[in-house]
């Protein structure tokens, strides 16, 4: 089975996102350096203006924050042009219309869109008309989406494709960092193979959510589930198979709790289910129809439909059966074992920890 903790791509995410913010800071000097020698403009205070935009846009901690800068900036030194920002979704797939203006618009992912596009960026959604210029958004080896601009004035478009290709870098760059950080973010609390928490989540959830419950006299229920018999069904029908039992079990935590519990997996076969708010009873009733669930589970292996195995599940709750976050985990572990002893497949409720 796949670990579920993969340290060497979270280091690999994290050294890419400070190379990422290495790389802005050479090249906001590179462009410092190299406006100075070629005016934008015939306005001398714009060589500050694009000092302060490509800071301006790295700084930003939001994408939300990064198209912002990125149309202030655009439109300050390309005043006539109509630009549009695409972006690529984070799961895959094609880009998405993220931000559009021109001088007397603007709209970003986010805010409410208008009824109606201006003439002139209706025609630009459509691809009626072409880009006079097309640049990649990207950085540090990550592409993150395209900035496409249409420029007005002839007279002006050699100085408007410099300011465009500045203001592309500083967001590719900016936004680049921004992917990377999420995925590190996304990689640090989740394991890889069925994308749900890992432990290090659990820990830091059922503290907080403890903490949470005693300030405002709630309760919180907790289900733990053990698979059985998962290292007998490896040995028959091979890892591979073992692993998509282990997705299934959980897509089907991701997608039979609401969205503030928070599905783990905190081992090879072992789950995890906190479930703010929820009672003893509540809990305890949705442990049962989980048992029945995982049970009927089948695995899909070439041109064969496999059986999947049942589990052994544990429900505690606080302040009913603990009122610490180790008792609790304690608690629902020993619901387990005699869920267990009672031959599997079955649900109990834990005794008081401690």
């Amino acid at each position: 089975m796949t670990d579920a903790k993969d340290p060497r791509d979270l280091a690999a995410l994290l050294a890419a996102a400070a190379d990422a913010q290495a790389e802005a800071t050479k090249r906001l000097d590179e462009a410092r350096a190299r406006e100075a020698d070629r005016p934008i403009s015939g306005d001398p205070a714009l060589l500050t203006t694009v000092a302060e935009v490509i800071t301006a846009i790295a700084r930003q901690t939001d994408t939300r924050g990064v198209l912002e800068r990125m149309a202030g900036a655009a439109r300050r030194m390309m005043p006539a042009a109509g630009c549009i920002v695409l972006l690529r979704a984070p799961e895959g797939g094609g880009a998405n219309l993220a931000a559009y203006w021109d001088a007397d618009a603007l709209w970003i992912e986010g805010a409410n869109r208008p009824q109606t596009m201006p003439d002139a960026l209706e025609r630009i959604s459509r691809g009626d008309t072409t880009p006079t210029l097309q640049l990649d958004l990207a950085g540090a080896g990550v592409a993150v989406g395209e900035f496409r601009v249409w420029l007005g004035d002839d007279s002006t478009q050699e100085a408007d494709t410099a300011s465009a290709h500045i203001v592309a870098e500083a967001a590719g760059l900016a936004l680049a960092g921004l992917t990377l950080q999420t995925n590190a973010r996304h990689r640090s609390v989740r394991e890889p193979l069925t994308g749900l928490f890992n432990r290090r989540y659990l820990e830091d959830t059922l503290q907080r959510e403890i903490h949470r419950c005693k300030r405002v006299k709630r309760p919180l229920g907790l289900i733990q589930l053990d698979l059985d018999g998962l290292s007998a069904f490896n040995l028959e029908h091979g890892r591979t198979a073992g692993d998509r039992l282990l997705q299934a079990v959980g897509g089907l935590l991701q997608s039979s709790f609401r969205g503030s519990d928070a599905a783990c997996r905190i081992d090879d076969d072992t789950f995890v289910v906190v479930m703010p708010d929820a009672d003893l009873n509540d809990t305890r009733l949705r442990a049962e129809h989980l048992c029945d669930q995982i049970a009927a589970l089948e695995v899909p292996l070439g041109q064969q439909i496999i059986q999947g195995v049942p589990a052994s599940v544990g429900v505690a709750g606080y302040p009913d059966l603990a009122i610490t976050a180790d008792e609790l985990m304690l608690a629902a572990d020993s619901a387990v074992q005699l869920a267990r002893g009672a031959g599997g497949n079955t649900v109990e409720i834990a005794q008081r920890a401690g």
